[in-house]
């Protein structure tokens, strides 16, 4: 009994990195496009090539337009 060694414990493999998704650069080009479509409606909207609509229309361009190009920028970035 005396001669019993305890066994090296088993090799681990370094944690690798996570792979990074190959959506993230599509996702910035459309959060920049979306963007651009925002600038573009506002654009319209302040030089009247729109039909004049509601202040609530141009907020909810706006609002949402921003919301959804974060969200899509937020969702490029690695976790």
């Amino acid at each position: 009994m005396e001669s019993l060694t305890v066994p090296p414990p088993p090799y681990t493999e370094p944690a690798s990195l996570p792979a990074r998704r190959g959506g993230s650069v599509w996702l910035k080009i459309w959060a920049v496009v979306t963007i651009l479509f925002v600038l573009g409606y506002l654009y319209a909207y302040f030089t009247n090539l729109l039909t004049p609509g509601s202040m609530w229309t141009l907020l909810e361009v706006v609002v949402f337009g921003i919301a959804l190009a974060s969200i899509q920028w937020r969702l490029s970035e690695p976790l």
